[in-house]
């Protein structure tokens, strides 16, 4: 019988769910766990990886929308962006093929996630076309009280838009680092194969990663992912966790296995080491804010 953990995990920007403002990181209550009770390390490692590619990719969600609403507006159609960036200051500068993505001292989006701070994404070519790539930086960017840094290109491949509505594309990140209230960070570089569909609404579809990673983890230990079946996230479920795929994980001495499942929208995977499978249930990714001056309230 699989022993059930609970996993404290902050899915940075995804399906933040409702608390009080005085909730603490729930990173940073790792260190309060009973490692009789739990494998600390397991935690901790999983949940780092967790929250540096769910938090990435939300960054390429926000782009997504950003470029498509601007292009469309470009032909005449109205403004009609997704939920993400629905309180955000979007200026579109057609000189430089600059799309500046602006929540100011702090804006919270549908499901409680409070942004602030600048995503620049520098652009050449439509956003849907081959060989077209468009590159994103961050400008002091928050997502609740953890910043987000790094340079994340991606490169279209392929536009099947006839087929599933699919777009294919190569994703590298450069220089990844979020950073958190009490000053402890997560490090990345990665390089992925990344392919979206979209759904009949805004804010629906699935993306499809393959590729490796490496990094440092929070608690310092050097670390490398290789996805070995590809990981799929569906935007349509509550969760936002992957709901499939098999990644091989490496952090300090442990060599580790992390299975997402079959499909199911839920939030639990497996973890096997040394032999051992754990089924870990990804939980309590509670939204924790820390007042950094004077939020306001974006809609």
């Amino acid at each position: 019988m699989k022993k059930i953990l609970s996993l404290m995990m902050m899915m940075a920007g995804l399906v933040l769910l409702p608390s009080c403002l005085e909730e603490e990181d729930p990173l940073a209550q790792l260190d309060t766990i009973d490692d009789n009770t739990l494998d600390a390390n397991l935690v901790t490692e999983v949940s780092s990886e967790s929250v540096m590619e769910t938090s990435y990719e939300e960054m390429d969600l926000i782009t997504d929308e950003s470029i498509n609403n601007v292009f469309r507006m470009t032909t005449g159609a109205q403004d009609n962006r997704g939920p993400r960036i629905n309180c955000a200051d979007i200026t579109h500068d057609t000189l430089n093929n600059l799309i500046t993505i602006d929540f100011g001292l702090g804006c919270e989006d549908h499901r409680g996630a409070i942004r602030s701070g600048v995503i620049t994404i520098a652009f050449d070519g439509a956003p849907r076309k081959p060989g077209s790539s468009r590159v994103i930086t961050f400008n002091d960017f928050y997502i609740d009280s953890i910043k987000v840094e790094g340079t994340r290109t991606l490169t279209i491949l392929e536009d099947t838009t006839s087929n599933q509505s699919a777009l294919i594309m190569t994703s590298k990140l450069e220089g990844g680092k979020l950073t958190f209230a009490d000053g402890t960070f997560i490090t990345r570089d990665a390089e992925h194969s990344r392919m979206t569909t979209r759904g009949e609404n805004i804010g629906e579809g699935t993306t499809t990663l393959t590729g490796e990673a490496s990094g440092m983890l929070r608690n310092g230990e050097n670390y490398s992912s290789t996805i070995i079946e590809p990981v799929v996230f569906v935007r349509g479920c509550e969760e936002q966790a992957p709901v499939s795929g098999i990644k091989e994980f490496a952090a300090g001495t442990h060599q580790r296995m992390i299975d997402f499942g079959d499909g199911a929208c839920d939030n639990l995977a497996e973890v096997t080491t040394d032999g051992v499978t754990e089924t870990i249930e990804l939980q309590g990714r509670r939204r924790f804010r820390e007042t950094r001056d004077q939020p306001k309230n974006g809609g």
